[in-house]
């Protein structure tokens, strides 16, 4: 794969920064953080375009993320080292929002509980069967996997 004109001017210019850096100059380490910072954003831009329109992560949400996962790693061997990693980083937060926002969506949120108290819920005894408490428990049931409504609403109990 060859850099485009644009692409091989900023590297160029990533480069120069870096080795000035690298050199110990303080105001070029902090243009190459800004730098990076830019890039990284256009990145994080094209992959956001990408998204629905309505996604609840902002692209800085999804650079600073980046950034943070990408803090301490270890040297890359070229810029295109590091923007390959930053890339398949963004995706990786991209797919963990994904999923989050998935599972609270199916009722993630809801704290796990057993689903029947046996020590509350008395079938046997005077042969009282606590409608109320079944109901609740199906409804429980229900929150914590809508798929399972259906069969939850055809459950008869005697009278």
């Amino acid at each position: 794969m060859t850099d485009s004109e644009p692409e091989r001017k900023r590297g160029q210019r990533l480069e120069q920064l870096a080795g000035k850096a690298k050199g110990g100059d303080p105001a070029a380490k902090r243009d190459m953080e800004t730098f990076i910072y830019r890039e990284l954003y256009r990145l994080a831009s094209t992959y956001m375009q990408r998204e629905r329109p309505n996604h609840t992560l902002a692209i800085t949400g999804l650079v600073h993320e980046t950034i943070a996962r990408i803090a301490g790693r270890e040297e890359f061997e070229d810029r295109h080292h590091f923007y390959a990693t930053a890339a398949r980083i963004m995706r990786n937060v991209l797919v963990d929002h994904a999923k989050a926002r998935r599972t609270a969506k199916r009722g993630g949120d809801i704290p796990d509980r057993p689903i029947l108290s046996h020590d509350r819920l008395s079938l046997g005894t005077a042969g009282g069967i606590d409608l109320v408490e079944i109901d609740e428990l199906l409804e429980r049931l229900a929150k914590r996997n809508p798929r399972k409504r259906m069969h939850s609403n055809s459950i008869t109990l005697p009278v």
